[in-house]
């Protein structure tokens, strides 16, 4: 029996003089799994919604910082700047893969956990890999997601790659410090976003974050897949597919999603002073212009009520 989601209490594995941050994100009870997270990233980077959904199929879901990142020991000898181009410099390294899949070793370890099963994501996926590969006793099964076989480095790890956003990744420089790397950070995931994998913001578009799994489906159905979001007050977001005839809506922080549909395509959506506003495309006139009506919602989208027709538009 799945019991409910643990504490966020950050703990510690120790591989060596090495601690890994790690925490039990919830699910007790349930078949153990172990998420890896990617190059430059922490814990704190899987969505929340993905982690729900894992825990809803009855995983017990464990996730770590890689050292080097979030909470984990960072070492002095790793070097710092830009972890892409690090990617291709030829210089003696600090630790190796190794190393690294024995941290997520330790932190089995530290839960207790004999075996489980290993998601790893971009980097993670590689580690993921490596795990499978040094500790094979330990793995139940492997899910190695957007990531390059582990034994594909340098060049030749270029034909796994676009070489267009690698090379946009590389040229980018951030200050040193803590400003430097949420910088780098917002650029990847703004360089990760597409038309089925858009950003969301939860706290009026201070911070935005990537939530695909929750959206994959609507931003396919969408006319022509164009995803367009906005926050909806300190805990709510929109989302619209253009062309599309739903608005998606959560006031949750993503754990719940609700259409509202119309019957025109949905043209643009927007929100002022917690009232949103749409307009729908109606019937396209002879000129290749649509009718455009508004539509208005005082309830976070629970209901809306036709306001006004619009000029015509050209959508």
């Amino acid at each position: 029996m799945r019991e409910a989601a643990a504490g966020t209490a950050t703990r510690y594995a120790l591989n060596g003089d090495v601690r890994i941050a790690y925490e039990d994100s919830g699910g007790r009870g349930g078949d153990p799994l172990l998420l890896v997270m990617g190059l430059g990233a922490s814990r704190f980077w899987w969505p929340q919604g993905f982690t729900a959904a894992l825990i809803s199929r009855n995983f017990h879901v464990v996730t770590f910082d890689l050292r080097d990142g979030g909470e984990s020991t960072h070492l002095d000898g790793a070097g710092s700047g830009n972890p892409i181009v690090a990617q291709f410099r030829r210089a003696s390294a600090a630790y190796t893969a190794e190393d690294m899949t024995d941290d997520a070793i330790a932190v089995l370890d530290a839960v207790g956990w004999n075996s489980a099963h290993v998601y790893g994501q971009s980097l993670g996926g590689v580690l993921a890999q490596r795990i499978a590969l040094r500790h094979p006793s330990r793995v139940r099964s492997l899910t190695s997601s957007a990531a390059l076989p582990s034994d594909a480095t340098g060049v030749r790890a270029l034909r796994y790659v676009r070489p267009r956003f690698l090379a946009r990744m590389a040229r980018m420089r951030f200050p040193e410090g803590r400003d430097g790397d949420i910088a780098f950070g917002l650029a990847v995931y703004r360089g990760f976003q597409g038309a089925t994998y858009p950003a969301i913001s939860t706290d009026g578009g201070a911070i935005w974050r990537i939530d695909g799994p929750r959206f994959y489906v609507a931003a396919a159905q969408a006319a022509n897949a164009t995803s367009n979001v906005g926050a909806l007050g300190t805990s709510g977001a929109y989302f619209w597919g253009q062309g599309g005839n739903f608005v998606k809506i959560t006031t949750d922080e993503g754990t719940h999603w609700w259409i509202t549909g119309f019957a025109a395509g949905v043209f643009k959506v927007s929100v002022t002073h917690g009232t949103l506003r749409t307009i729908a495309l109606g019937n396209q006139l002879q000129d290749g212009d649509f009718q455009a009506f508004l539509y208005v919602s005082t309830n976070s989208g629970s209901t809306w009520s036709f306001h006004s027709q619009l000029p015509n538009v050209r959508a």
